[in-house]
């Protein structure tokens, strides 16, 4: 029996940081304000002897880390609002440090918006840096299209949303005909030329919610939510003469041969023989003649099974 590897505490706060980077603008403002109002509360009602400072740093800091700085700026605020008015402008863990001098008070004012500052600062840089070291791991360099492991993550989620939805996906594997002489004949430099004029043609045809990933080498994929009313034949034949067109215009002659799978009532889990049967239907392409597209509507049937519909 395999033993499961023991999960280390920071792997618990990696997983915390990636699930605080992906909550909407609702949520991170849900989560901030949850955490805060209750402990203002908890605040309030402890009294000027008991001090909760520390606890604050949770909410500022998902303030930060979630929503920019900004707003993780004006959580800090709230902070400091509410605990110099619960807690007065001393050092809040007796009364009568709360009866000091104003310009004593105002040092302490200073202070605790200070360093609310520098926390939410930090944060956010680290957000930036987070967010750039994400793109970069889930970017191809040269192309610009996401790499195979963030596509993967990508036609997982719109499966479960079309499965939701009742509709339908157009899943596209491609492939450049003729890539390999024009890197023979030519060198490295023009097929990374190739490459970069396919991603931007297959980019400027699909729209701003499609994906388009590099799986490795000269082979794409492109994810397109099927529109209601719509078969998803067009679509893929629209795909197919937009980025033919603009391969033509090149000054090597490569052409893309591409198979299409039209996914009816995806259900989580089909992705491999979705992803499987593109990858053979382009393949059929190639060793047809090449420069063409193949298409096949794949309909749900219940369970794991799947068939190719007529």
């Amino acid at each position: 029996m395999a033993i499961m590897p023991r999960r280390r505490p920071a792997d618990y706060l990696d997983s915390l940081i990636a699930r605080a980077a992906v909550l909407s603008r609702a949520e991170a403002w849900g989560w901030s304000l949850g955490l805060f109002v209750p402990l203002a509360f908890a605040d309030w009602a402890t009294g000027r002897q008991c001090s909760l400072n520390g606890f604050y740093i949770l909410p500022i800091c998902l303030a930060a880390w979630a929503l920019g700085t900004r707003r993780g700026l004006f959580v800090g605020a709230l902070y400091a609002v509410v605990t110099l008015t619960f807690n007065g402008f001393g050092d809040g863990f007796s009364i009568a440090a709360t009866h000091v001098p104003s310009g004593i008070a105002a040092w302490n004012a200073f202070m605790r918006i200070f360093w609310v500052a520098v926390v939410v600062m930090l944060v956010a840089g680290f957000r930036r840096s987070y967010d750039l070291q994400r793109h970069r791991a889930r970017t191809d360099d040269l192309t610009g299209a996401l790499t195979r492991q963030a596509f993967d993550d990508h036609l997982a989620r719109m499966i479960g949303a079309s499965a939701r939805r009742n509709a339908s996906l157009l899943l596209v594997y491609s492939d450049l005909d003729g890539f390999k002489g024009v890197n023979d004949a030519h060198g490295h430099a023009a097929g990374d030329e190739v490459l970069v004029a396919f991603a931007e043609a297959a980019g400027t045809a699909l729209r701003s919610r499609d994906v388009l990933a590099r799986m490795g080498g000269d082979e794409f994929v492109m994810l397109l939510g099927v529109e209601p009313g719509d078969d998803g034949y067009g679509a893929a034949e629209r795909l197919h003469r937009q980025v033919g067109a603009a391969m033509a215009k090149l000054a090597y002659p490569v052409t893309a041969s591409m198979g299409a799978v039209i996914v009816r009532r995806p259900q989580a889990g089909d992705a491999p023989a979705f992803m499987e049967r593109a990858d053979e239907l382009m393949f059929e392409v190639k060793k047809a003649g090449r420069n063409a597209l193949r298409i096949a509507l794949v309909d749900r049937v219940g369970g794991p099974a799947w068939r190719e519909a007529a």
